[in-house]
């Protein structure tokens, strides 16, 4: 339970820190309201999807790159 809290804690001061940074992030969420995915981009289109299990272990993690064809 106190590990979960801890990287909740964690997780929000990452969030305020891509705020602060000019990031976007989109959350989803669990039933019990913890987070299950994350994903956040830079404005460079560079970016990283971060997924948990129920316990708050992460499960997937990898960095991205955005691109647009036309």
């Amino acid at each position: 339970m106190a590990r979960g809290i801890l990287i909740l804690m964690l997780f929000n001061l990452s969030s305020w820190s891509a705020l602060a940074n000019d990031n976007k992030c989109e959350y989803h969420y669990f039933r019990d309201k913890r987070i299950s995915t994350a994903t956040c981009y830079e404005k460079s289109n560079f970016g990283k999807a971060t997924a948990y299990n129920k316990t708050g272990e992460i499960i997937y993690e990898k960095k991205y790159t955005k691109s647009c064809r036309s």
